[in-house]
């Protein structure tokens, strides 16, 4: 019962998250409202600290989707056949690291750090979507399904991880996986 319960939490969270998320939420309009601010606090932070920025360090996948993925590819040897090791869009995670690692650069402005985040999430999302073209054939024949659902599964999992990141990668906030997680915390 317990693993159940903790499934459905998890499910609510999410639906959650993406209700949160979604265009003309009352949640977005806060964030259009908010998100100017913050960036405006990672632009004065980069502003006034001259230190390099150090090394990335990428987990992959946050939220432990690229560990969690490897544990599940392990103990299912099927699973890792068709799926493999790590995700399958995990190129696309390692990318959009890079540009959350680095955040703006220090010549923007707060329009600018919001624009360039947003592109960055965007990006991200269009990744994983072509990583269904390049997965579509085998997947649909793995699991004697059309194209078109594979497609539209990996749109779902690319809105997800959108929505995610537009949720809790906003600067400022300490977090691990924030804009400009590679810069002191503003």
């Amino acid at each position: 019962m317990g693993g159940h319960h903790a499934a459905r939490m998890a499910a609510a969270g999410l639906a959650a998250l993406l209700v949160l998320a979604s265009p003309g939420s009352a949640s977005a309009q806060f964030s259009e409202f908010f998100e100017p601010l913050v960036h405006q606090r990672i632009i004065e932070s980069v502003q006034a600290d001259a230190e390099q920025l150090p090394p990335l360090k990428s987990d992959g996948c946050s939220a432990g989707m690229s560990k969690g993925w490897s544990f599940f590819a392990a103990s299912f040897p099927a699973f890792a056949k068709v799926h493999g090791e790590r995700p399958p869009w995990e190129s696309c995670c390692l990318a959009h690291d890079k540009r959350y690692h680095a955040g703006p650069p220090r010549n923007a402005d707060a329009a600018t750090s919001v624009s360039l985040r947003k592109s960055a999430d965007e990006e991200a999302r269009q990744c994983i979507i072509g990583t269904a073209a390049r997965r579509e054939q085998a997947l649909a024949a793995a699991y004697r399904i059309n194209r078109r659902e594979v497609a539209r599964i990996y749109r779902a999992i690319a809105d997800t991880t959108y929505n995610a990141v537009r949720a809790g990668g906003a600067p400022c906030t300490g977090l691990d996986w924030r804009w400009g997680f590679g810069l002191p915390n503003c």
